[in-house]
């Protein structure tokens, strides 16, 4: 008799995993859909988003070229970026029988893109249409949440010196929106220290804030709305005679503006010759400071005084993009006991300072515009048992959000 023998196929069969096993298996599947998910976000935002957004841009562009071909080829002649703030800009006004959402669709579009592309300008000016209820549409909360992104864009950018980051910064804190305490002495000395470096579009559109009375000019800055205006004849860009009064009128005091409009309309005759007379439409840096010099160092020239004592006073411009000349008055009194030329991207550090309280002041090469720390400069000594302590300042020379030195303007002839 045949004994039966059952065979049983147990290769299907798994094993029970531990819990360990379950736990680890669990948390490779989480990170894999974490990370699909991430990429997938990035996709969105950094490849559909853009593309829509182009894809609007061009429309729009089309539209407006149906209605006037002219403005809309004066669009190609800027890079990309600015190219959509321009028109987001023009797109709050017209053209003239352009269907009303397809300009709201073509603004957020260009302002979007251009904030994706590194626009300084883009969360301000959006923020700006929504909360003066222009193309159409009106939201206060919408238009604070702008703000705050411009001022959290831009932060980066101010504490590094950059000139447009620095000037919608200033606006939004001109303005008290985004979060920030309105602060006009503030607002205003920050543009100040970038005006040279704006582009034309900016400091066109500064003077239009300014006449509009969006920007307040801080009026014991007696030399902002000259130093504006000086820019633009600078560049040969047209300055109306009405125009420099408008100005003057709403940067200074009354008793000012006589002044301020007869300095301007000077300054704009010397300008015009300069260019006149100069091969390549501009007069040299060095033909208009008499004290640029080749290397960072003491003033070539100017008295050197206060050596008698042990501390020491540094110009950081290492983030600045011009040369300065800083000097510090004993007292206050004049003239000064050091006069420091500090290239740009350069420290100097001024040793064997006598104890006492001093006056800084400084302006930047090529610019008659000067500033002053709000307070004084004390150096002290005190002798221990051990030593003698002395005082170590050290000041950057810019605007630095939440610096401990803050900067007024001064008169020329104070320096």
């Amino acid at each position: 008799m045949k004994r039966l023998v059952n065979h049983l196929d147990v290769s299907d069969v798994k094993p029970k995993l531990t819990y360990v096993e379950w736990r680890k298996r669990l948390a490779v599947t989480l990170i894999s859909a974490f990370a699909l998910l991430a990429l997938a976000v990035y996709a969105y935002e950094n490849m559909y988003l853009p593309y829509t957004w182009r894809s609007q841009v061009s429309q729009t562009l089309q539209e407006v070229r149906k209605l006037d071909q002219e403005d809309a080829d004066r669009f190609q002649n800027y890079p990309e970026m600015i190219r959509l703030e321009l028109l987001a800009e023009r797109l709050i006004y017209g053209p003239k029988g352009m269907d009303l959402a397809k300009r709201i669709a073509g603004f957020k579009a260009a302002l979007e893109l251009a904030d994706h592309l590194g626009s300084p300008a883009a969360r301000y000016l959006y923020g700006s249409a929504l909360l003066s209820g222009r193309v159409g549409m009106t939201d206060k909360h919408q238009a604070f949440r702008q703000f705050e992104l411009g001022v959290k864009k831009n932060s980066s950018g101010v504490n590094q010196g950059e000139a447009r980051s620095t000037l919608y910064y200033a606006l939004i804190l001109n303005a008290g929106q985004g979060g920030l305490e309105r602060d006009v002495s503030l607002s205003t000395s920050m543009i100040q220290q970038v005006m040279r470096e704006l582009t034309n579009d900016d400091l066109l559109n500064l003077r239009q804030l300014i006449t509009d009375d969006i920007f307040i000019a801080d009026r014991d800055a007696l030399f902002f709305g000259e130093s504006l205006l000086g820019a633009l004849l600078e560049r040969g860009l047209d300055v109306q005679p009405l125009m420099i009064q408008w100005v003057c009128e709403k940067t200074v005091e009354e008793t000012f503006v006589r002044g301020c409009i007869e300095r301007t309309h000077r300054s704009g005759v010397s300008t015009h010759k300069k260019l006149a007379s100069s091969d390549n439409g501009a007069a040299s840096l060095t033909s208009i400071d008499p004290e640029k010099q080749n290397s960072t160092g003491y003033v070539k020239g100017a008295p050197q005084s206060a050596m008698d004592g042990l501390s020491t006073f540094s110009i950081d411009n290492k983030q600045g993009s011009s040369d300065a000349i800083g000097r510090l008055y004993l007292n206050g009194k004049k003239p000064a006991v050091r006069s420091i030329y500090v290239k740009a991207g350069h420290t100097f550090k001024a040793q064997s300072l006598t104890a006492g309280s001093y006056v800084f002041r400084y302006r930047f090469v090529g610019s008659e515009t000067t500033f002053e720390a709000n307070k004084d400069i004390n150096l002290s000594e005190l002798r221990t048992d051990t030593g003698t302590q002395f005082s170590n300042v050290t000041v950057t020379l810019y605007k630095n959000i939440g610096g401990n030195l803050q900067m007024k303007q001064v008169s020329p002839n104070d320096f």
